[in-house]
């Protein structure tokens, strides 16, 4: 797969407050908070009781976009592919200003197909974030106990040991990548341990794709390589490397 950062500058608008974070330049990955401390709009929240004077900032709704250019190549991939690692928490994502997948978790990754919503040249992406402490009130006032309702860190809300501070945005890398699709199964790695070799043994969970070869090398810590096996066609990646007199990973004070 071939990859287009979408990581650098970006632009923020509040959706609820016009009048403040209005196409403000800020860096993602990032937040409310790090894009206002890059435009030196606020102080430091982990400075004496900072934190008190920007609570404001969570109870309002934003929006962080950018544009992103595709050249004919991409446009030909077999998928185009949006990679959210981390986005927190409550999200909608447009593409050409069409809605394409909306998020509640903070701690999963969003991998998703946007071939039908990009365009040859120009594109714009749109990530607008729902405050979690509106939410939360919301889910109160139904009587439920809020925190156990949203996949956000609870830590973010208080905690004995950090101060309050309920951020949200695109926390982790996000980035587009393209290619022709590889039907690549997940492999289980097993030991099997001697006196003096080890049995590696690797194993695809289901058969590989019929258009698909793929080769399996062993480098040692030198990286140099011990031995490489290849596999055509629709059959099950299984091969078992014999590792002689192997360099041995130890529990600090139990050996190397």
């Amino acid at each position: 797969m071939n990859v287009i950062d979408l990581n650098g500058t970006w632009t923020l608008n509040n959706l609820t407050n016009t009048t403040r974070f209005h196409d403000m330049p800020v860096t993602i990955p990032g937040s409310i908070v790090t894009g206002a401390l890059e435009n030196n709009l606020i102080n430091h929240p982990y400075y004496g009781n900072n934190e008190d004077a920007i609570q404001y900032l969570f109870n309002d709704h934003y929006s962080f976009s950018r544009t992103f250019t595709l050249e004919t190549e991409v446009l030909m991939s077999e998928q185009i592919l949006l990679n959210c690692e981390g986005l927190d928490t409550l999200a909608t994502i447009f593409i050409n200003h069409t809605n394409v997948l909306e998020t509640d978790n903070m701690f999963r990754r969003y991998k998703f197909d946007i071939k039908p919503y990009v365009e040859l040249g120009e594109n714009i992406i749109e990530i607008q974030f729902y405050s979690p402490v509106q939410y939360l009130k919301e889910i109160k006032l139904q009587g439920e106990n809020d925190l156990a309702y949203l996949r956000k860190a609870q830590c973010m809300f208080g905690w004995d040991w950090g101060i309050k501070l309920p951020d949200f945005g695109i926390w982790k890398s996000i980035a587009i990548e393209y290619g022709d699709y590889m039907n690549i199964p997940p492999f289980l790695f097993t030991q099997t341990h001697h006196t003096q070799t080890v049995e590696l043994n690797v194993r695809s969970k289901k058969a590989i794709d019929e258009a698909t070869s793929l080769t399996c090398t062993l480098y040692d810590p030198n990286n140099q390589a011990i031995e490489s096996i290849t596999i055509n066609n629709s059959h099950t990646f299984k091969h078992t490397f014999i590792i002689e007199n192997p360099q041995l990973w130890w529990p600090i004070g139990y050996g190397e």
